[in-house]
């Protein structure tokens, strides 16, 4: 059986994938910011550093560095070359198809950006993730270690329906969701992964 992984030279400390299909990673020693153009990593800016980075949308999101984890950070979006500063903070983020960020912030509350600002929604989480191509689906790790899917039709009060874990006594520490909706969680001490099917 043939080796389903290719390994792509260079370094990163946290990766996510934009509407390209392009690889963006954050480096671990100084937190700047690399695309995969082809077959080789290029900075995308000069300027800024992150903490945590998502795309969707064709837009891109980070965290940047200037905060702490006490506090959060500041947030920012690439408009064409330039990086917005956007009113805010938070220590994650994540990007849904439409190009609008969610965050969860140093108090665990969850943000959604409506276009225009960023909207509180009811429910606090550790980590969030979002995929889907038609439609985002958009799950939370919450402060009780297990997963959530957002359902507004559950109403604005409670929106988060829990989601079956694969090992329910098992605390969830990371979570993705792919562009078909599905699932990825990295949970218990041996940092099991887990797809959903």
């Amino acid at each position: 059986m043939s080796d389903p992984w290719v390994q792509i030279y260079g370094a990163g400390a946290l990766i996510t994938v934009n509407s390209s299909g392009n690889a963006l990673v954050i480096n671990g020693e100084d937190n700047s910011i690399y695309e995969l153009d082809g077959s080789a990593f290029a900075p995308i800016s000069d300027e800024a550093t992150a903490t945590d980075i998502g795309a969707g949308g064709g837009k891109v999101w980070i965290i940047g560095t200037e905060g702490s984890p006490e506090t959060g950070y500041g947030i920012h979006r690439l408009d064409d070359s330039d990086w917005t500063l956007v009113p805010g903070a938070a220590n994650e983020i994540t990007v849904d198809n439409n190009g609008n960020a969610w965050v969860v912030n140093a108090a665990n509350s969850i943000y959604h950006f409506n276009g225009a600002a960023f909207m509180p929604v009811n429910g606090v989480a550790k980590h969030i993730g979002v995929g889907g191509s038609e439609q985002s689906r958009i799950f939370v790790v919450g402060t009780d270690d297990h997963v959530y899917e957002f359902w507004p039709d559950r109403g604005a009060e409670n929106p988060w329906a829990p989601a079956p874990d694969p090992s329910p006594e098992t605390p969830v520490e990371a979570i993705a969701v792919d562009d078909e909706g599905r699932v990825r969680i990295v949970c218990g001490p041996n940092k099991n992964i887990y797809r959903s099917q």
